[in-house]
This record gives C-alpha cells, structure tokens and sequence, in this order.
C-alpha cells in the first residue's frame, strides 16, 4: 500500500547519548574478535578491497584499529581488509597513512538477519556485502555484530568526483564566512549542493532556516532542506562546525536525489504521482526523466528505498519513524531501527563521504 502521510524524511538524528557528532559507532569487540582472528579471516579470504571507494588518511594521533573505525564510519576488519599490503596496519603510529572508506556506514547484524535478507532489504547483491567486508566463508558475523554496507554502483551525490567538488566548494566558503551575511551563506551552501544534484537531473532544492538547534531535514512535501539557524548566523565559524553544516546538507541532499529517483520508478510504474505527494516541478522532472531500470545494480539499490517508502516496507517505516517522535527518550534500539532503514543508511554513507574527505 502507498503511504504519503508522512510529509518528512526523518531528520538527520544525534545517537540517543546525545554525543556531539553523529556517526556509526563500534560494538565491544566489533564481533569478529581478537585481531588474531581479524588476520586470519582477511588472509583465508583474500579479498582485495578493490570495489570499495577509498581514499588516504593520515592518523593524527595514536590510537586503536576500533577507534579508527569509529572515527571512518567502518569496521576494523574492512580497515584491515583495505590495508591487506600495508604491514604498519596493526602498528600505526602519529604520521602513518592509510586507505579508509569514502562510504560511511555499518549496521548492526541482528537476529534472524541473512545474507540474502540484507541484500534484499538495501539492493546490494549478496556478493558484494562479502566482498567488502572479507566474510570469511561468506557467513555474516553473529547479531550484534557491525558490517559495512557498500552499494555495487556509486552515482550521483555518491559519487567521489561529486563529493570532493562540494567539499572544495564549502572550503571555500570558510575562508569568506566572515565577509557574508547569514543568508548569503546559506546561499553558498544551497548553490554548492544544487549544483552536484542538477548533474543527476533533479530539480533544485531551497535551503531553509530552522530556528531549532537540531540537525537538518529535507521536506520531500515542499522539496526543501531544513538548516538550522545556529553555525549561520555565527561569525568567526570553526572548521568543525563548518563540516558539521557540509555533511549536513549533504546527506540531506542525498535525500532528495532518493526520493527523485524514487518518484521515476513510482512514474514509470504507472502509479498515480499524486500518492507521492510531492511538489509538481519534481514530478515533472521524474517523468522528463523516465524510468529507471531495475533488472540493475543501480536500479535495485534505488528500488530498495522505494520499497521501504511507498512499498511493501512503509508500514514498518513508518512504525519506526513513530517510535522516533512518540515523545519519550530514543533508545538505543529505536535510533538503530532507524538507522537500519536503507534510506537512511543510505543517506549516512553518502553524507558521512564529507567527513572522510575533509580531513583526508
């Protein structure tokens, strides 16, 4: 059944510890045990790591293989599956580069999880879950245990052409800052998203500003990105909040390219585009666009957040948005039902993209 009764992508969400930066945390051990264990499991598969999206990072200070995980959006066995040639990887000092994931996001293995059911809930074939976690086997770890989703295409916003552009483009912005009024940077930060998203075809978003202190939110009901008012408004910004506005808008930005194609696949179903509740631009733009196909990697990853939207996943979306807004304290296993959603985890992987290449 279609739903459209909820007007909003869900909110960029803090973990419900309220810690400063939100990002995919480490399990105790990471479920694959002792880095004995983590050698052998990445030497008997001999996986190359060569499909996933990387880019060098110095190490800035001493610290522990799951603390650097943290740090990426990884786990600490697809760091050392990346790092398979680098001997220095078990013994990293202050100065030592290394490859870490461009794409940010894990989810927790939980009960009754399979191989098969991940690659049907987020459209990754099966192979590629393996492949980029080095699953010695090609079993999944115990639930409670943390994988690395990575999509078998990158395109779009997903794209590290399209991420160091942004990025670039907001560097910039840091050195004017203080030169620019707060709807002059926000201008700035719209113009350098719309442009990544007009190379996909979708139409334009507006920037707007939140008087709230929380994170941003992208409104598919009036194709908007929600902005909070807070970093704007401040002069003599910091370089962390600067990158906290970029992912931000980004992974908001992600949104409204999911929910674009998300609308070509609705179209070309010859499904009624006002069960979409979106903006007539937008649906006109999806419909100049055609359809995507879904027999590929491409088109299956993007049919997975349709799925989960407007499809046969809305009403546990749903129950899971509800749970976010019921008025009582988010815990830990609401914030990662949410999390777990392929929109979102989506959206986590491409935003999280910033905050790997800004200090890359």
């Amino acid at each position: 059944m279609i739903r459209n009764d909820l007007p909003l992508a869900a909110p960029r969400l803090a973990p419900p510890n309220g810690g400063g930066r939100t990002r995919a945390t480490e399990g105790e051990g990471d479920g694959y045990g002792f880095l004995d264990t983590l050698r052998v499991a990445v030497a008997t598969v001999g996986r190359k790591g060569g499909d996933i999206p990387t880019t060098r990072a110095t190490i800035r200070d001493v610290t522990s293989l799951s603390d650097l995980a943290e740090r990426y959006g990884t786990t600490t066995g697809q760091l050392i599956l990346l790092n398979k040639g680098n001997p220095s990887i078990f013994d990293l000092r202050a100065g030592d580069t290394i490859r870490v994931p461009l794409n940010r996001q894990v989810v927790t293995v939980q009960e009754g999880d399979t191989l098969r059911s991940l690659s049907r809930t987020y459209g990754i074939p099966r192979d590629q879950i393996v492949e980029a976690n080095g699953l010695a086997g090609g079993r999944l770890p115990p639930p409670g245990s943390q994988i690395a989703l990575v999509p078998a295409a990158s395109y779009g916003l997903g794209t590290k052409a399209a991420a160091s552009a942004y990025v670039a483009d907001v560097k910039a912005l840091e050195h004017q800052w203080n030169a620019l009024d707060p709807s002059e940077r926000l201008q700035k930060l719209e113009d350098a998203i719309n442009e990544r998203l007009a190379a996909r075809g979708v139409p334009p978003v507006n920037l707007v500003v939140s008087g709230s202190g929380g994170g941003g939110v992208y409104d598919f009901g009036t194709h908007t990105i929600e902005v909070s008012s807070a970093v704007l408004s401040k002069d003599g910004v910091t370089s962390e909040e600067l990158l906290d506005v970029a992912d931000t808008v980004y992974h908001e930005g992600r949104h409204a390219e999911q929910w674009f194609d998300m609308a070509r696949i609705h179209i070309a179903a010859g499904r009624p585009a006002a069960d979409l509740g979106m903006p007539r631009g937008v649906i006109r733009a999806a419909r100049e666009a055609g359809g995507i196909d879904l027999d590929t990697a491409r088109g299956r990853f993007a049919n997975a957040m349709y799925e989960s939207v407007y499809g046969a996943g809305a009403a546990h979306r749903n129950a899971t948005l509800g749970a976010l807004n019921d008025g009582t304290t988010v815990t830990d296993a609401e914030y990662a039902a949410y999390r777990r959603l392929p929109e979102e985890a989506d959206a986590w992987r491409v935003g999280g993209m910033i905050l790997n290449l800004w200090y890359g």
